[in-house]
């Protein structure tokens, strides 16, 4: 994915994102090794988040096309009110291979499904 006209927003979600961690982390409220924290609970507005961030994990919305970023844990799914995740960085570009790149593999069913999936956002 190509990001450009996104990158302010972008830097400032990451900058956000390590504040707010550090911030828990001050407070003594956990660490980002904990495990068995659930996922779903934390998806309304309590999102624990990373005082570092050596693993963003982006995540492509089917809904307005936009990435959200989060460096701590995973989610599920997208099905909740992003807002209140933080600002959303624009997508400009998707780039897409297909591998092995012989002609078989561009006329898969698969392949031809996926960059429809793409083009619909």
């Amino acid at each position: 994915m190509k990001v450009k006209s996104g990158l302010p927003s972008m830097a400032t979600r990451l900058a956000d994102m390590k504040r707010l961690g550090s911030a828990a982390k001050a407070r003594g409220e956990g660490d980002e090794e904990e495990a068995g924290e659930d996922a779903a609970a934390d998806q309304g507005g309590g999102i624990a988040y990373s005082h570092r961030n050596n693993l963003v994990v982006a995540y492509l919305a089917a809904a307005d096309g936009r990435m959200y970023f989060r460096n701590k844990q995973f989610w599920d799914s997208l099905k909740f009110d992003l807002a209140t995740v933080g600002p959303a960085v624009p997508v400009d570009e998707v780039a897409v291979a297909v591998y092995p790149p012989a002609a078989s593999a561009r006329r898969s069913t698969l392949a031809r499904e996926f960059v429809g999936y793409l083009g619909k956002m």
